[in-house]
Order: structure tokens, then C-alpha cells, then sequence
């Protein structure tokens, strides 16, 4: 399943994560409660909780107004990339495989 298929397979306001091949998981939100991507097809998206950091390509999309504590060294995996060019996430996401086998039946289940 490509991302351009999962976000149209998830329209609910809150998505669920995305599990890649590899096992690197990310959320990925887009719609009508993240203004900066609120029509279909989305150009930018937000992407929360990274299970690693993303490159350093993505460091100017981090919003810190979203960290609500001190995280140290782990405040790119902890937080929140806003208005990331939907581009830079399909390439994050085929640099670990692409996202993880889901059927249909599986997405509405979460």
C-alpha cells in the first residue's frame, strides 16, 4: 500500500500509525483538523512520533510549540513535523520499505 492509498483508506480525523517493512513506525495526519493540509490530495501532511529521527532535511518542519516536556536527546522522535511536503514522507517511508502488508479489513479495525 502506497501513502497516496492510505491516506485515502483512512479518511477518520485521527489516522492510525504506519508500520513500515523494516518495523519503523510513524503517525501521519492530514484533513480537516490539521489545517495545513485540509484538501484532498493532500500536498503536505503532519507527521508525529517518528520511532527514529527523520533526516536532517526535515529539521526546519519540527514544531517545537508541540513539545510539551523536555525530551533531550529524543525530542525528534517525541514530537511533532508540521506541514512536511507529503514527497519527504512517501521517501521516508520507501527508505524502510515501504508501509507494512495492511489489508482493508485490518484499517477499519484499528
Amino acid at each position: 500500500m502506497n501513502l497516496n492509498a492510505y491516506l485515502a483508506a483512512t479518511p477518520g480525523i485521527v489516522r492510525p500509525w504506519i508500520k513500515c517493512a523494516d518495523g519503523f513506525t510513524l503517525s501521519v495526519q492530514a484533513g480537516a483538523a490539521y489545517p495545513s493540509s485540509i484538501s484532498w490530495p493532500y500536498t503536505t501532511v503532519c507527521v508525529g512520533y517518528p520511532s527514529e529521527k527523520p533526516p536532517t532535511s526535515w529539521d526546519g518542519y519540527y514544531s517545537k510549540a508541540q513539545r510539551w516536556q523536555d525530551l533531550g536527546n529524543d525530542i525528534y522522535t517525541n514530537g511533532v513535523y508540521d506541514r512536511v511536503p507529503i514527497a519527504l514522507v512517501k521517501a521516508l517511508i520507501d527508505e524502510h520499505g515501504g508501509i507494512g502488508h495492511v489489508t482493508m479489513q485490518q484499517l477499519r479495525l484499528i
